[in-house]
């Protein structure tokens, strides 16, 4: 009797291996996804609920971006509510105040996707919004983007860094109001 084994049964046990780690490797490395990744492909699906519910509810729809907090918060207002414009100089501290309080009164939470507003994780930071609505790229303050119930929606493009130096770039499209997830930075154009 051979104590050994075979050269067919390394050969099958091989290709066990094999078949095993072919199956089995995609989903593992998807366990170690960075933290940009799988942030930007959860906001990119958080968007696509904001378009839906803007359409279906028949409501306005605003993400805010706040930059100092590094926030991301989902409001909505009736359909027939203007967007405000930009200011063409600075506000007061009167105005800016009347301002805010008119926009309070308009908005409410979309608790239906997102209670309250969303941190991102620790290692994770937006860097810049670009969106025609804006004269510049924004990098500091508050950004809005808007979701129309015709399906439409601000052409926005939002960068991610990790602190690994990994870029997302989450891009919404005006005309279809989806979104979509590449590896991208502000200077790639």
């Amino acid at each position: 009797m051979s104590q050994g084994f075979s050269l067919i049964e390394i050969l099958i046990v091989l290709g066990l291996l094999a078949l095993v780690t072919t199956v089995a490797l995609p989903g593992i490395t998807g366990a170690f996804r960075t933290g940009a990744d799988a942030f930007a492909r959860q906001t990119a699906l958080v968007l696509g609920q904001a378009r839906d519910r803007a359409m279906l509810a028949d409501k306005l729809i605003r993400l805010r971006i706040d930059f100092e907090k590094q926030t991301m918060t989902l409001e909505e207002a009736p359909s027939n509510y203007l967007v405000p414009k930009a200011p063409e100089r600075p506000l007061s501290g009167r105005e800016k105040e009347e301002f805010e309080k008119l926009e309070s009164e308009a908005y409410a939470p979309v608790a239906t996707i997102m209670k309250e507003p969303r941190a991102l994780p620790k290692e994770l930071k937006i860097i810049q919004v670009d969106s025609p609505r804006l004269k510049k790229p924004a990098t500091e303050g508050l950004v809005d983007i808007y979701f129309f119930n015709n399906g439409h929606t601000d052409a926005a493009t939002i960068y991610i860094k990790s602190d690994e130096d990994v870029y997302q770039a989450i891009i919404l499209h005006p005309v279809t109001g989806m979104s979509r997830l590449v590896a991208k930075r502000p200077e790639d154009k």
